[in-house]
């Protein structure tokens, strides 16, 4: 065994050890993703070491790490808040949508 692994193993507190933080932050990114998937409109999104752990762990897919990131999260909560508060226009086309842009 490696002589860095074996002192890590043997050591008596790891809380900071690289295998220790990546453990919080797999155990956070866990939580956030369980919150998510049941209300994604009152839940916070994963920070970008929650998102590497949770990648790295297999529980999200690396193309789809942003969708995770508190960042989007944060737009989609808007976007949902403002179809909530009726803030949209719909076209029935996308020259319709053009022609509404002012010129």
């Amino acid at each position: 065994m490696p002589q860095k692994i074996t002192a890590v193993i043997g050591s008596g507190d790891q809380s900071g050890t690289p295998i220790a933080l990546m453990q919080q932050e797999l155990a956070r990114a866990k939580r956030k993703i369980r919150a998510i998937n049941e209300d994604v409109l009152n839940s916070r999104g994963l920070t970008e070491d929650e998102a590497d752990a949770a990648i790295e762990a297999g529980l999200i897919a690396a193309d789809q790490k942003y969708w995770w990131l508190e960042d989007w999260q944060k737009r989609y909560r808007k976007a949902e808040e403002d179809i909530r508060k009726g803030c949209i226009q719909e076209f029935d086309s996308p020259e319709a949508f053009l022609n509404s842009l002012p010129s």
